[in-house]
């Protein structure tokens, strides 16, 4: 900055002139930078890393370098990797406008799920009916932001794919990926990582290199008395037969309490010579990391053998409580490991480096128990637990999914099937939950699970078609609920037949099928008041007042919308409240009141900020700027509408915001600002066709007969009209608001209508629009 400041004096002093706009641009880039704080998602930095300055130098070099957009950070398993580029990235935290994002696929064992994974770290929501990765590509294409996918060897293509797809969509994103292998990518620059520096093999006198005082640093936690001096040669030896490694440096160290560094430099020379008989195709470095395994192993007792083993069905990390329930080890147990250095403990989690759970996974019996005890506690913990404090345990959650899967295991998946699609919706992860429904789907249909358990299977499809629902797959999610009721018709199980039904009835609700959706959520509101949960039954009650209202019974409406206020206040249920207070101001609006309209969408707007629910608050937004419309208020409509438009930015909601969008239209229209608001009318047209909503596309169009007939576009206008007025998706509101444009054109409703599919009508309007 202070350069800056010099730069300016010296161009007006000498030349008169200001910085060019490319320097301006820099400095203000650098304030931005300066004056907020890092964004990071970075797990906790790792102390000072020893002896890799000199590659944090190079690569942070490499990073500043814009030709460089991929960096690979490649080498033999325990050698740093991970800690490296964390240590990188806290380095760099203040590099990047748009923040640091690291992102681990140790645990992740599918690659279906790395955009979710990614999506995640970021703390990013997918929007109904985008595509994962279409959705990503559109986050970065305008960020400038580091992303750092560590141990990403298991999963090689479907990173190498991931990421040559978003570096194609996003100029200034910058990708470090840690991997065993290297990337089979022609932009990458490859820094292969090596063991820390070794002093000569030969050395008489102590010389401090990294790998000798990184062992001295272990060394002197186990025995006070530690002489580097004393054992110099036995030191050198071993931190050569490790190659320098940090994984074995740490876990030889860790054995001094037991041994002293002569035995084990003799030990580790001997089981180095036997695995080069067993594994001839294996490079010393990696003998010597077995081999260090094998003697560390060899040094535990029985029990802590057990343990070990069994703690290796563990993802992402455990709690002592977990370990006690899941695999009977005590805390005891779970001290003397991280004693050895087989375990690390951090804010009462314990984890296990993969490499190290790779060793001792080999020691589980072939008839082991351990995987049918760890599905069976977070099965549990998914149905006892707050679901708000599970993230933490995602990983484990998805492998005691995956395991019941492909077992199949019964009695977990009977259990878990509610639970876990209720933990993936409360914590907004519907992507990862579409996948894991989609491979049970998969997985269970040509199993004889549908006949034997047809309760389980109907519930399982069921869920599954939530998460297509929420994913904008209409048809799939109807064909999937529409299985789940022929399943569960006649079974025990009222409540999930009642769930799958309110399911279908929004899911024809949506494609515009009214009759077919008041019978399924009747029947839905019947079930519930049988079996007496009021709190499900509110669900219902709300979708029958919502799809009486389109259809013009707005008695009928009211009569489902009372019956469940006081339901939701009883049961305090404020997420409900605010649908049902938006429902009757939209009841009222229709009908022509607008200050009854206005003071329930007003008592609406802060339940929805108090509970965060965006999608309810954009909705409440778009109804308060219909309302200014009406009033002839276009300033406040233009405002109401364009918080709405905010609004779904950041949930990401572009289908719905098509109404919105047409409002704002209008709006914009009547404020004198044309081209902006055809341009709003086309985007939205094009994403209501693409999304197929055909109600919400039609009320879009109706939008579209306004302006042509406010611009004396009379043929046309009439024209689109009569085609909405005749179409039986068409909400009775809008149907309405059609037959009273025509009017206003002196046309009547139906008068030339001739059957036309939706497709030409929406290619002719896109050709009409200015």
């Amino acid at each position: 900055i202070q350069q800056y400041r010099q730069c300016c004096a010296i161009l007006v002093e000498e030349l008169g002139v200001p910085p060019m706009p490319e320097t301006e641009a820099l400095y203000q880039h650098i304030l931005i930078l300066r004056q907020r704080p890092p964004q990071l998602n970075l797990p906790v930095l790792p102390p000072d890393l020893v002896g890799r300055e000199p590659e944090l130098a190079a690569l942070t070099e490499m990073l500043t370098d814009p030709a460089r957009r991929l960096i690979a950070i490649t080498g033999m398993g325990g050698i740093g990797k991970s800690s490296l580029a964390l240590a990188l990235a806290g380095r760099l935290a203040r590099h990047f406008l748009d923040g640091v994002y690291f992102v681990s696929l140790a645990e992740l064992e599918d690659g279906a799920l790395l955009d979710t994974a990614v999506t995640e770290s970021l703390d990013l929501t997918f929007p109904p009916g985008a595509p994962p990765r279409d959705f990503l590509c559109e986050y970065f294409q305008d960020k400038e932001l580091l992303l750092i996918l560590d141990s990403a060897e298991h999963l090689q293509t479907a990173v190498e794919t991931f990421i040559q797809t978003l570096l194609a969509a996003a100029p200034e994103l910058k990708i470090v990926v840690t991997s065993r292998q290297k990337p089979r990518l022609r932009a990458a620059s490859v820094w292969a990582l090596t063991g820390l520096a070794l002093p000569d093999a030969a050395a008489t006198a102590v010389v401090e290199t990294p790998a000798i005082t990184l062992f001295a640093q272990h060394a002197a936690r186990f025995r006070r008395e530690f002489s580097l001096a004393a054992v110099w040669p036995q030191v050198v030896e071993l931190c050569h037969l490790l190659a320098g490694s940090p994984l074995g440096i740490e876990l030889a160290a860790a054995q001094l309490d037991v041994t002293n560094c002569a035995d084990l430099a003799a030990e580790l020379r001997a089981s180095m010579g036997e695995l080069a008989v067993d594994y001839q195709d294996m490079p010393p470095r990696h003998r010597s990391l077995r081999a260090l395994f094998h003697h560390s192993w060899r040094l535990l007792s029985a029990g802590e053998q057990e343990a070990l083993a069994k703690l290796t069905v563990f993802r992402g990390g455990f709690t002592p409580e977990a370990a006690a329930a899941a695999s009977q080890v005590d805390r005891g147990v779970l001290a003397a490991l991280v004693r050895k250095s087989l375990l690390h403990e951090q804010d009462g989690r314990f984890t296990m480096h993969i490499l190290i759970r790779q060793f001792a996974r080999e020691h589980l019996p072939a008839d082991t128990a351990i995987y049918a005890q760890h599905a069976s506690y977070f099965s549990q913990q998914l149905r006892e637990a707050n679901l708000a404090a599970l993230p933490i345990e995602a990983d484990n959650i998805r492998a005691m999914w995956q395991y019941a899967v492909t077992r199949p295991d019964v009695p977990v998946l009977a259990e878990a099937a509610h639970h876990l699609a209720r933990f993936y919706a409360v914590t907004n992860q519907f992507a990862a939950g579409r996948i894991l429904f989609a491979q049970a789907v998969d997985n269970l249909a040509g199993s004889d699970i549908p006949q034997t358990e047809p309760v389980m299977w109907g519930e399982i499809l069921g869920r599954y078609a939530m998460f297509l629902l929420r994913a904008g797959q209409l048809a799939e999610a109807r064909d999937a609920a529409e299985r789940s009721v022929a399943v569960l018709r006649g079974r025990r199980d009222e409540a999930a037949l009642a769930f799958s039904l309110n399911l279908l009835g929004v899911l024809h609700l949506q494609s515009g099928s009214f009759a077919t959706a008041v019978a399924l959520l009747a029947e839905c509101a019947d079930l519930y008041r049988r079996t007496d949960e009021p709190a499900h039954l509110l669900k219902p009650l709300v979708n029958l007042g919502s799809v009486h209202l389109r259809l013009g019974q707005y008695d009928t409406a009211l009569a489902y919308l009372n019956e469940a206020l006081p339901l939701a206040e009883q049961l305090n249920d404020r997420r409900g409240m605010t649908h049902i207070l938006n429902n009757l101001g939209a009841i009222h609006l229709i009908q022509g009141d607008l200050t009854a309209a206005y003071d329930r969408f007003a008592a609406c707007l802060p339940l929805t900020e108090e509970m965060a629910n965006q999608p309810v608050r954009m909705t409440t937004l778009q109804n308060l700027a219909e309302v200014s419309y009406k009033q002839g208020d276009w300033a406040q409509a233009i405002c109401h509408s364009e918080a709405s438009l905010a609004v779904a930015a950041e949930i990401e909601a572009e289908v719905p915001a098509i109404r919105t969008q047409k409002i704002y239209a209008l709006a914009l229209h009547a404020s004198g600002e044309r081209a902006c608001a055809w341009e709003n009318l086309r985007q939205a047209v094009q994403v209501g066709h693409e999304a197929e909503t055909l109600p919400a596309l039609l009320d879009v169009l109706t939008g579209v007969g306004a302006l042509l007939l406010a611009e004396g576009e009379t043929a046309a206008a009439v024209d689109l009209l009569r085609f909405i007025c005749a179409h039986p998706a068409t909400e009775q509101q809008y149907a309405a608001e059609a037959q009273e444009l025509l009017a206003q054109a002196g046309a009547a409703a139906d008068e030339g209508v001739g059957e036309r599919p939706l497709a030409e009508v929406v290619t002719a309007v896109l050709r009409q629009i200015p």
